[in-house]
């Protein structure tokens, strides 16, 4: 074995089934107010500017829930925007 090969016994992931449950959850809790306009955003100046104040909002959190809940929602907005960005991006591939 080199200097540069890492051996990895276990790797701890998040607990995706948790979080995701929890995104479902604020989309759902969302939808009345914002519908699925969000499909139809692709201009990625807006998901830029909606993903920095999401950021924002995290940094700015008082507590561990607040932070919580705010992280949720960066995971939502750069979900949105990923999906976006891959139908405008299927031509590159």
């Amino acid at each position: 074995m080199n200097d540069k090969e890492v051996i990895i016994d276990f790797i701890h992931f998040p607990l995706w089934d948790d979080i995701v449950e929890q995104c479902k959850f604020k989309i759902e809790k969302n939808y009345p107010k914002y519908g699925n306009e969000w499909i139809t955003t692709i201009d990625n100046v807006y998901w830029n500017d909606r993903i920095q104040q999401e950021l924002d909002e995290t940094k700015n959190a008082k507590s561990k829930s607040e932070r919580q809940k705010e992280l949720i929602d960066v995971i939502n907005v750069a979900a949105m925007a990923l999906e976006t960005c891959e139908e405008t991006n299927e031509n590159q591939r």
